[in-house]
């Protein structure tokens, strides 16, 4: 790849033009963004006349990615509009649930008929339940019906506040329904979703056996991040003492399966070039059984391509690595870029691969 662009660590040159084109594509209208390519087309090809440089097709290249990641954040944006015509009206949805939400009043819906009829694109939705309303205990992939109104998600009204609008863009919804009657559900969840709700109801069911039923919930929020069960009082205990991060699953989480795992690989003796095989198993059906969520999966999938590569190169390029995970998970989901979790992994990670040398 070196000898390809000409350029040292080329991976993370491809990420941040991935990264840049990511920004402009979310930021950027599409009117003005066509002027805007316009114009870095005719610099390029001013500065390839005057250079006459190999050097010109490295800029050429990483201005193909930033195209793309431009052309990647409009094709995995929300669906604005889509829901117009229906916005503040009551109506009733029939959809997959797509994953719970840290709060027990909501989930996420993937909407696959709007008044019994079909939708050709199928976006994703908040479900915000009011507490008066009857709630059937709902898992990953459970077919229901929703009946409520449908409103936009809402924008900040001042500078600085939450914008609702902004947090849930993140994660490709546009729109949310406030369920004025009670869920119903119209099949269980089946086939590999059915499994693995099945096997979370097992760790439960083991929990509250063999756990006293005081540390039962905290354990539960600690292994699988579910809150849900947890006292408020305790748990509002654990955000005064600053501490309430740990029953968030993400990369401590994963950092500790990391290490167990290695350590017991180093135990066994098992060669590197196959532990590799066995953590994809491991890191992957962890990501599952925890429902799939961002902080989780972009963890596991920075464990496990810095533990292939780490494995796979002759040489040890930390920043390269890096940068590949990072690329990696922006293109599962751009929008993980604009996420405070992602931010502070990667400049955290960056800075003690910088700084460790002067250790």
């Amino acid at each position: 790849m070196d000898d390809f662009l000409r350029i040292k660590n080329p991976m993370v040159y491809i990420t941040l033009a991935f990264s840049l084109g990511i920004t402009i594509g979310n930021f950027t209208e599409l009117k003005t963004m066509g002027f805007v390519l316009i114009l870095a087309v005719a610099f390029l090809l001013t500065g390839a006349l005057y250079l006459k440089r190999t050097y010109i097709f490295s800029g050429v290249f990483l201005f193909l990615i930033l195209i793309w990641g431009i052309f990647w954040v409009i094709v995995n944006g929300p669906a604005e509009g889509i829901f117009a015509h229906w916005e503040g009206k009551n109506v009733e949805l029939t959809g997959q649930v797509h994953s719970i939400t840290s709060r027990n009043n909501q989930f996420l819906l993937e909407v696959s008929s709007l008044e019994n009829q079909g939708l050709r694109i199928k976006p994703t939705m908040l479900v915000a339940i009011p507490s008066y309303v009857n709630q059937e205990k709902l898992q990953w992939g459970d077919m229901v019906k929703v009946k409520g109104r449908l409103m936009a998600t809402s924008p900040g009204t001042n500078p600085g506040d939450f914008s609702e609008r902004s947090y849930w863009k993140n994660y490709g919804v546009a729109y949310k329904l406030i369920v004025n009657r009670e869920v119903t559900l119209v099949e269980k969840s089946q086939g590999f979703k059915g499994f693995i709700n099945s096997l979370r109801e097992k760790i439960y069911t083991s929990v509250e056996k063999g756990i006293p039923e005081e540390e039962g919930p905290l354990a539960l929020g600690i292994i699988l991040g579910d809150k849900n069960q947890m006292d408020d009082d305790l748990y509002g205990m654990f955000q005064k003492l600053g501490v309430v991060h740990i029953f968030a699953v993400s990369g401590l989480h994963v950092g500790v399966l990391v290490g167990l795992y290695l350590w017991i690989t180093t135990l066994l003796k098992i060669p590197k070039k196959y532990s590799i095989f066995g953590a994809l198993l491991i890191f992957g059906g962890y990501a599952v059984l925890i429902g799939l969520t961002p902080s989780v999966l972009r963890a596991s999938v920075m464990a496990l391509l810095t533990m292939a590569l780490m494995i796979g190169l002759k040489h040890k390029d930390y920043y390269s690595i890096l940068a590949t995970s990072g690329l990696v998970i922006l293109i599962i989901n751009p929008y993980n870029l604009f996420t405070v979790g992602f931010q502070l992994s990667f400049v955290t990670t960056w800075g003690l691969i910088y700084l460790y040398p002067l250790a």
